[in-house]
This record gives C-alpha cells, structure tokens and sequence, in this order.
C-alpha cells in the first residue's frame, strides 16, 4: 500500500507513524534529520495518490537539509474528506510539536 522507505541515510531518519482521527487513524511519513538538535518542522501535502514515492523522496530531501517532516496521507486512498484532512493536518502538527 504506501511505498518501501529507501534504505536510511546516515544523516536522514525515514518512517510511517500513526495519527489518530475521528474517521479512523492516517498513516503519516515522518522524516528527520539523524543528528541530535532542534530543526524547523513542515507538514508536507501528499499528493491526490497518497505517499509516493516522488513525495517520499521530496521529504527526505527536505530531512537532508535540516527540517523535520510529517506528510499525512489523509486521503488514505478513499477520497477527499475535509474533515479527515483537517484533522490529520491538525494531529500532524500535534505530532511534531510533541516531538520537537
């Protein structure tokens, strides 16, 4: 269903987590720099497909230099929800404010 992280870089961390919504939870791709500090944070916007590859590669890249990264897969290959998109979005930035 969502793709195959790439074999983790020595300064990129790659991984799916879980965030909870009232329509049931929504698998996020979390991407992070592997040293320790603090980064800036962005929410990335999957595309219409879900996770892709592309968009994976887009968030690791963006980990590369320096920001950590959530990207929510809120269509969760259903069709757009607002309310589904508004709460993944709102339980993403809870996510990395719980983090950082």
């Amino acid at each position: 269903m969502y793709p195959t992280l790439p074999e983790s870089e020595p300064d990129v961390q790659l991984s799916y987590v879980s965030l909870p919504t009232a329509t049931g939870d929504v698998t996020a791709m979390l991407s992070r720099p592997t040293a320790p500090g603090t980064y800036p944070a962005v929410v990335v916007g999957a595309e219409v497909w879900g996770l892709t590859s592309e968009m994976v590669d887009v968030a690791r890249r963006l980990a590369g230099q320096g920001h950590v990264t959530i990207m929510p897969d809120y269509l969760r290959g259903e069709g757009f929800d607002e309310t589904t998109r508004d709460q993944s979005w709102d339980h993403a930035l809870d996510y990395l404010a719980s983090r950082l």
